[in-house]
């Protein structure tokens, strides 16, 4: 019985560490990173059979570089954030879901729209000084053509 209630409160503080993170919103560079790791990763899982892989894989890494760039040239810090998916209360676990990563490994979709969104996001929170960005505009071109491709059957894997 003690045991059982010694690796319940070890396994509940374990939960409470994970979902008290700090306070802080992730950085650029934090969110640079994981586009580039997500859009790799998207290309590589579900397009990879895509005769256009090798463009999109070029076009989308220079679209982060391009970020990166206009960031150190015009880019400010995020300060204006606020807690939206992690109010819950710090004795209460989170579902494992909110605890993984946000960006989808597992739905091609919603992947591939995501990296929309998080070129969005980085636009909206770091770069809305910059008057010339193009990168969300860039994104959406882009990840409307692996869309386009992918549903007229182009990305088919060669048997």
């Amino acid at each position: 019985m003690k045991f059982t209630l010694a690796l319940f409160a070890a396994a509940s503080a374990e939960v409470n560490t994970i979902l008290s993170k700090p306070d802080v919103p992730n950085s650029f560079e934090d969110q640079r990173d994981t586009l580039r790791e997500h859009v790799n990763h998207t290309l590589e899982t579900w397009y990879s059979d895509c005769p256009s892989i090798a463009r999109w894989t070029a076009k989308l890494n220079d679209m982060v570089d391009k970020l990166d760039k206009a960031y150190n040239k015009c880019g400010v810090p995020y300060t204006e954030w606020t807690r939206k998916r992690r109010q819950a209360d710090e004795s209460e676990a989170a579902p494992e879901s909110e605890v993984e990563g946000r960006l989808s490994k597992k739905d091609k979709a919603k992947a591939t729209a995501q990296i929309r969104t998080v070129v969005k996001r980085i636009k909206s929170r770091n770069l809305e000084g910059c008057t010339r960005n193009r990168m969300l505009a860039r994104a959406e071109r882009i990840v409307g053509q692996m869309v386009e491709e992918d549903g007229t059957g182009q990305c088919v894997p060669s048997a």
